[in-house]
């Protein structure tokens, strides 16, 4: 389970890349743009994070866990 903290630091990252990416809001974004988000990040880090996982990250996918995200997402997802 997540931390209020861990909650906080995601939040404010989805919110610096929704910032930095100037697509605007995410929840307006398509598939698409997750999947560009995704070459990005990949291009950024080197490391690979699939569209469910950052859908999954910012609240878009269906799932029995809130924010369940693989353990090295918070630290790639703010690569900022």
């Amino acid at each position: 389970m997540i931390t209020q903290q861990e909650d906080r630091e995601l939040a404010r990252c989805r919110r610096l890349i929704e910032e930095k990416m100037g697509w605007g809001k995410s929840d307006g974004w398509s598939t698409q743009d997750f999947e560009r988000l995704a070459e990005q990040i990949a291009e950024q880090t080197g490391i690979s994070l699939s569209v469910t996982t950052l859908k999954r990250v910012w609240g878009g996918c269906a799932t029995n866990r809130p924010h369940s995200h693989h353990a090295q997402c918070p630290g790639t997802v703010c690569w900022l």
